[in-house]
């Protein structure tokens, strides 16, 4: 197992460290939990917890007790905080830091991308300034690929698959934690009813592979059941990460009015449950000139595994490579159905070009016939998800962060 160091140790368990008060109240959350809405951690032991329901305790320690490789967890919450973790956490805890007796454990499973990535490595920084070793520093992110590792460096990074857990959990039934405190996931505990479309699709956030794919959509005449947001910050509708330069200009003709016109105005359509569910996930790398590596991240989120818990075949318009993550852990995609070629490409432009070739050839199938024969595959999917022992998963977790 692992060794986990809490300022604050209750009967009901432990309070989350960079918590300056909290509360506790049985019939609405089992455990020490905080309300306060601007501070950088979590509100509940968020990690700690999860790790408990899957078997998985952490030895826990407090005040003066000490022990080899005992680790601080600190939960970076998915929201920024202009305050700092160096004022929330006590000066006998920093004390410790400094002498190497406890080691600051960052736990961003909950984070997307460079830009909250960015508020994990500024507290990282301050607590380098601050004289801690960073070699005594860890960080967990759910990037899969470890993109993130060179941004992070001098400090190790250690991945791990949280949606695919937390979901789990959430899927089972054990839900609390998003009744009583913390933010729901986008898409939280929807219910498949009968398809009365061929695709559904919800661009959630004003993001570049969002864009694209609902451009292109529109372009070729597939503009039912999509929704997309008035986006807050507007491209150049020519940008090469939302418009292929390179395509014929035929292919291309209107796709910079009507990029235009989704960014202004929006797309305010009622989406209606559908036989394919295309994800437009909420967070996916792109080419930056600030961290280039992140274009092969890739993250997992709710609502891909509740579209597995929910018997639904899935077109994924975001990280890299997802298709193939999904088939190394064991579950079927939707090869039969839907050329998966487009997994395998880079440029959102191009990627979104192949999604939408999918359609088009849909569109003129039995679709009701073709998905019935992969039910039993889907059926597969959503046992193996539900029944996954995840044991194995944070051990493995904890056996690389101690002997790293």
């Amino acid at each position: 197992m692992i060794n986990f160091y809490y300022d604050k140790i209750t009967k009901q368990g432990p309070v989350p460290n960079g918590l300056p008060s909290y509360t506790y109240n049985k019939s609405a959350f089992p455990y020490p939990y905080s309300m306060q809405t601007l501070l950088p951690v979590k509100p509940i032991c968020d990690f700690w917890i999860t790790s408990v329901r899957n078997g998985a305790d952490p030895v826990l320690y407090t005040k003066r007790q000490s022990v080899d490789n005992l680790f601080y967890p600190i939960e970076i919450k998915p929201r920024y905080s202009h305050m700092s973790l160096l004022d929330l956490i006590p000066e006998k805890t920093l004390k410790r830091f400094v002498l190497g007796n406890i080691k600051p454990l960052f736990l961003a499973q909950s984070l997307y991308g460079l830009g909250q990535m960015l508020w994990v490595k500024k507290h990282i920084d301050a607590f380098i300034e601050y004289g801690i070793d960073p070699n005594n520093i860890k960080v967990v992110i759910s990037d899969i690929n470890n993109t993130y590792k060179k941004y992070f460096s001098p400090v190790n990074t250690f991945v791990f698959d949280w949606w695919q857990v937390e979901a789990q959990q959430i899927l089972n039934g054990v839900d609390d934690k998003y009744r009583a405190i913390m933010d729901r996931p986008l898409g939280y505990m929807h219910k498949q009813q009968e398809p009365k479309y061929l695709f559904s699709l919800e661009n959630k956030k004003d993001s570049l592979h969002g864009i694209t794919l609902v451009s292109e959509l529109i372009l070729r005449k597939f503009n039912n059941n999509t929704h997309s947001p008035v986006y807050q910050q507007i491209y150049d509708p020519r940008d090469s990460r939302i418009f292929d330069k390179f395509r014929d200009e035929n292919k291309n003709y209107g796709k910079e009015d009507i990029l235009k016109n989704i960014m202004t105005k929006g797309i305010s359509t009622k989406v209606e449950d559908a036989h394919i569910k295309i994800l437009i996930q909420p967070y996916a790398g792109y080419y930056n000139e600030e961290y280039p590596d992140e274009i092969t991240s890739i993250f997992t989120d709710f609502e891909l595994w509740q579209a597995i818990y929910n018997e639904q075949p899935l077109i994924i318009m975001g990280s890299y490579q997802i298709m193939h993550y999904l088939n190394q852990e064991g579950y079927f995609t939707w090869q039969e159905l839907i050329n998966e070629n487009y997994d395998r490409i880079l440029e959102y432009p191009q990627r979104a070009e192949q999604i939408v070739n999918n359609i088009e050839r849909l569109s003129q199938s039995d679709i009701t016939s073709a998905i019935e024969k992969l039910k039993p595959f889907m059926k597969l999917n959503k046992a193996k998800f539900l029944g996954k022992d995840h044991l194995f998963r944070f051990l493995n977790l904890y056996d690389r962060i101690r002997n790293d």
